[in-house]
């Protein structure tokens, strides 16, 4: 009985016998067996599978000697005939060669290889004179063994059009397939793969197994799982079927599923008995170590991963991946730096390979370096972006490193692919507070119901306390008052020691741990609402009970200064300070009253000592450590030094020293918006202040580039600032561009001030003033008083408008040659002069109102002027008023001759239209004459024909009937014509006849017999005028047309009779 795996050499002599060569059994000594292939001229295929059986079992040196032996050049002339075998041993030789340079480190020694794997394969090529595939195969594997692997793809390609030894190969198909599924394209590779299977049904068993791998990579594990387990039935022995098969039953059912569970117990079956086929499959073994994490068993992954670290020969991939398994071991024992240097082994091995970036991307955030793991998570997530535990880790530091937008949609992706993933969900809501408060309204209240569904207690009362203090946002005060008491509820507290209603000991009772911040937000919306004495009375309870709460004291601070009682709202924030020194929330509300209080150089003071504060939270290794750069702070100390210098600018502006330190504040100003912008280039407030510095500056046009960056930053942000609008207004009005200017204080107006602010009003006016239409101007000012009557401004600016109005006016009439409307303009004129009189007299009485930007001097300058004006306009009025009498005058003249022209074509249209009635009567009489005489004459006539002709009886018959004659068969006896009858003339006929006997001498008489009638009828020969002519001409014809008919039907019954 023969070997399993072994060899039948026919013996030469005697080829009924065989000398059986055992594979699993061979000789050390390959001269052994090499003899007994030569003596007996084994076949080729003979000589490759006993060196590859040597190959298999890792004695290169016996695989070497027996291909040495039969790739000599002496075998060309045993095997003469076996040209096809002496080539596909080259081949393989050659691909031995590629192989193990591939594999060599040493620079030299590869090269070497490749030589003589280029060798042979030139003397395959040789063999045949027209291009083989098996040679262009080898070629191929040589070309990607040295790294060239566009030309490898190109001789792959040349490979499949080409034939192996006349037949058809699948071999180039499986290598374009996998070369295909490298590069990550399955469907193409997935499409070879079935070529290859159609050309040949009985492939081997890992043609499938590669179907089976593009299918899982796709996605499709059903299809998947079908093809691993037809490769099972073709080789039961198959270890990445069955990996194959087990990572499908890992993938194909949701791991939350009880259906997840059994396919898990059946994968770690497969995983099992691949393992005790080969126990040093790494690629097994990772998969094993990825369950093995799940059940907390680090010892065993250890040993799994460790040989493959050390293991040379395994794959990148498949090193990389064990080290990746040990490192996350290490991570879990809180080993960080062994698991760290471990992840970036993985990373160095393979490069492509993206899961270790997820672990040192934990690994820097848990050290602080927010940016590296930013970073390293980014091409996790690239990667694993369907993975909720990454996309959740890359969206906390998408949010954290300022990319809102994009971490607010990995978390509602992370939500709706969760189900009830409740921390999922307040992050998500916590993350859209400033972007959009109703999505984080709606996120925090399904966050809430989560823990309803579940049961749980969770942080209920920080999400209404969250929830109230969105709908205050939103301004929904009644909800939002409802989620504070029910959280206040919830934490015990008290509603009557709240509200300030208990004395002595019981409103100083100890608050409730939380109770504190809700209820100053409860305060807070009181204060939102108007009802400033309970907000007041709110944070006395609170101080009461906890006298450290300064948040309350500053807000009470707050509440002084709107109300202008700055000296009691700065004792607050001293009294804040006082508790709190290092509160940077003390110093900044003290710097705000400060410049609300117009106390421009304390509030600069107080600002810088703000910067000084040491920052909160800061690392012992951070570069800052003071709030120095805070834009708050530098913004707000920025515009103080800008209010500075505004106030030197009103005082003496020739004086030297004035001029310095009004320069200084300004440059102050420029540098610190300057540092706010370098450090957040998105600070609006910081831009703006720097473009209205710019604009002081004269440096207009740049001015006009940083307000217009800012818009469309904050519009791109969904929100635009009034100020912006306003300060691009002010630059336009600088470069007399009054148009848009006008056109953005309107829309500053009406968007945020719903056209009610003086201040913009004053923008408004002047735009137009400006641009000449002072009647518009004075439009805006009369509004602006009335909005705002103790604004000063607005009524000396109205009282100017209105003046110049008048002044213009009188000029333009005193210079017009046109006298149409004069005294209606002078008149306005003096009437506009009056009210601007006494609108500057008002205003004089109240003396120097620097506030307002007028004195006395400029107020008494303007009464005078329009005093003299008015005298001046009265010799002018009094022109006018005779000019317009004179125009009066003339124009009533003009009116009565108009009047008796139009009578007197009025009388002659009259008359006109008489005799033309009168003409119409006289016709329509004429008409009715011709009209009797005629039906008197066609009687006669007809009377006379009746007694001429005589009765013909049997007459019938015999012959046609004239035209024009009427014919019948009714009687024999009546053969008499009927006359042929015309409808009466009309009244424009009879009065072109009666016209044309008239032009023909011919007058008709009541006495003229029949004869003489007929005879004044008008001949062809009369002359008549042509267009009467052709009227007459054209009534014959319509008349001839009316008879054809009948002349028609009469001819029908002749041709009848005639039959």
């Amino acid at each position: 009985m023969s070997p399993r795996n072994a060899v039948a050499v026919a013996l030469l002599n005697d080829p009924n016998e065989c000398v059986v060569v055992d594979l699993d059994a061979l000789p050390t000594d390959v001269e052994d067996v090499a003899s007994v292939l030569q003596a007996e001229l084994a076949p080729l295929e003979a000589w490759i599978e006993v060196t590859e059986a040597y190959l298999r079992r890792g004695d290169a040196r016996g695989f070497e000697t027996l291909m040495e032996m039969v790739c000599a050049p002496e075998i060309e002339e045993v095997y003469r005939e076996q040209a096809y075998g002496r080539a596909a041993v080259l081949c393989l030789y050659a691909s031995y060669w590629a192989n193990r340079a591939a594999r060599e480190t040493d620079a030299v020694s590869r090269e070497e290889g490749f030589i003589k794997a280029g060798a042979y394969l030139n003397q395959a090529a040789g063999i045949h004179r027209k291009p083989e595939q098996i040679v262009a195969i080898g070629r191929a594997h040589l070309a990607f063994a040295r790294g060239a692997t566009g030309e490898g793809e190109k001789l792959i390609d040349q490979a499949l059009g080409l034939k192996d030894d006349g037949r058809d190969n699948i071999t180039p198909m499986l290598w374009k397939a996998v070369l295909l599924y490298k590069k990550e394209r399955y469907q193409d590779a997935l499409t070879w793969y079935k070529r290859a299977l159609r050309a040949f049904p009985s492939a081997p068993a890992p043609v499938r197994l590669g179907i089976g791998a593009c299918q899982y990579k796709l996605g499709d594990f059903k299809t998947a799982k079908l093809a691993f387990a037809r490769v099972l039935k073709l080789d039961e022995r198959n270890v990445e079927a069955m990996l194959g098969l087990a990572l499908c039953e890992l993938s194909l059912h949701d791991i939350r599923s009880q259906q997840h569970l059994d396919s898990v117990a059946a994968a770690m079956r497969l995983l099992e008995r691949a393992f005790m086929h080969d126990p040093h499959n790494q690629a097994v073994n990772n998969v094993i170590s990825d369950n093995l994490l799940m059940a907390d068993d680090y010892e065993k992954v250890e040993k799994l991963t460790r040989l493959a670290l050390q293991n040379n020969a395994e794959t990148p991939r498949n090193r990389a991946k064990a080290a990746f398994n040990q490192a996350r071991a290490l991570h879990a024992r809180g080993q960080v730096p062994q698991a760290q240097a471990l992840y970036l082994t993985a990373t160095n091995l393979d490069e492509h390979y993206v899961p270790p970036y997820f672990g040192l991307g934990q690994i820097a955030l848990a050290k602080g370096d927010v940016k590296l793991a930013w970073n390293y998570m980014d091409k996790a997530h690239g990667e694993f972006g369907e993975s909720m535990t990454v996309t959740r880790m890359f969206a906390h530091l998408c949010a954290s490193t300022g990319r809102s937008e994009q971490a607010a949609e990995m978390f509602r992706e992370v939500v709706k692919q969760g189900g009830n993933d409740v921390d999922a969900m307040l992050e998500l809501g916590e993350l859209l507070e400033t972007q959009d408060p109703k999505a984080a309204l709606k996120a925090y209240s399904a966050a809430l119901k989560m823990l309803a569904d579940k049961g749980e207690e969770g942080p209920i009362t920080a999400i209404k306390n969250n929830i109230g203090v969105l709908n205050v946002q939103l301004g929904k005060f009644d909800e939002a008052r409802e989620a504070f008491t029910e959280a206040l509820q919830a934490l015990g507290g008290d509603a009557d020691q709240l509200e300030g209603k208990l004395k002595g000991a019981k409103a100083k009772k100890a608050l409730q741990p939380g109770v504190a911040p809700i209820a100053f937000n409860l305060a807070l919306l009181e204060e939102q609402q108007g009802n400033n004495a309970a907000a007041e009375a709110r944070y006395d309870a609170i101080l009461a009970a906890q006298p450290d709460y300064i948040d309350s004291i500053l807000r009470q601070a707050k509440i002084r200064a709107e109300r202008g009682d700055y000296d009691t709202a700065l004792e607050r924030t001293n009294e804040a300070i006082a508790a709190k020194s290092d509160s940077a929330d003390a110093l900044a509300l003290a710097g705000w009253v400060l410049l609300k209080a117009k106390r421009w150089s304390e509030a600069e003071q107080q600002f810088a000592a703000l910067r000084n504060l040491p920052k909160p939270d800061a690392a012992a290794n951070a570069k800052e450590k003071t709030l120095t750069h805070d834009e708050y702070a530098m913004v707000s100390a920025a515009n103080a030094a800008y209010y500075s210098a505004i106030k030197e600018g009103v005082l003496k502006r020739n004086d030297p020293k004035v001029l310095k330190r009004e320069e200084e504040h300004y440059e102050r100003a420029y540098s610190l918006f300057q540092k706010t912008l370098q450090k957040n280039g998105s600070n609006v407030y910081a831009a703006n202040g720097l473009g209205i510095i710019l604009a002081e500056r004269g440096r207009i046009d740049e001015a006009k580039t940083v307000f217009q960056i800012v818009q469309e930053g904050m519009a791109a942000k969904g929100s635009i600032n009034p100020d912006i609008l306003i300060n691009q207004g002010h630059v336009y009005l600088a470069k007399a561009q009054y148009v848009q200017a006008s056109k953005l204080y309107e829309r500053a107006q009406s968007q945020f001030y719903f056209n009610q602010n003086e201040n913009v009003m004053l923008y408004q006016a002047r735009a137009h003033y400006e641009n000449g239409n002072l009647e518009e101007a004075r439009k805006i000012l009369r509004k602006a008083l009335l909005i705002a009557p103790w604004n000063h401004r607005i009524r000396f600016n109205l009282a100017y408008v209105i003046q110049e109005m008048a002044q213009r006016t009188l000029n333009r009439t005193m210079k017009s040659t046109s006298s149409d409307g004069r005294l209606a303009q002078v008149e306005s004129a003096i009437e506009d002069l009056t009210t601007a009189l006494k609108l500057f007299e008002q205003l004089q009485t109240l003396g120097n109102q620097a506030e307002f930007g007028f004195d006395a001097k400029r107020t008494s300058v303007h009464v005078s002027f329009c005093k003299q004006a008015l005298t001046k306009s009265k010799p002018h009025l009094e022109a006018a008023q005779k000019e317009e009498a004179s125009i009066s005058a003339a124009k009533n003249a003009q009116l009565t001759a108009r009047r008796a022209i139009e009578e007197g074509r009025a009388a002659q249209k009259a008359a006109e239209e008489l005799a033309k009635e009168t003409h119409a009567k006289e016709l329509e009489a004429i008409a009715a004459q011709s009209e009797r005489r005629f039906k008197e004459s066609q009687a006669r006539w007809m009377s006379e024909q009746a007694v001429e002709r005589p009765t013909k009886k049997g007459a019938k018959g015999l012959g046609a009937a004239p035209v024009g004659e009427a014919t019948s068969d009714l009687s024999e006896d009546d053969d008499e014509p009927a006359p042929e009858t015309r409808a009466p003339p009309t009244a424009e006929e009879l009065a072109r006849q009666k016209e044309a006997l008239a032009a023909a001498g011919l007058a008709d008489s009541d006495d003229e017999d029949e004869d003489e009638d007929e005879d004044a009828q008008p001949s062809a020969d009369v002359e008549a005028p042509a267009e009467k002519k052709r009227s007459a001409d054209e009534t014959d014809e319509a008349q001839a047309e009316a008879a054809a008919p009948k002349r028609r039907r009469r001819a029908v019954v002749d041709d009848d009779d005639d039959e």
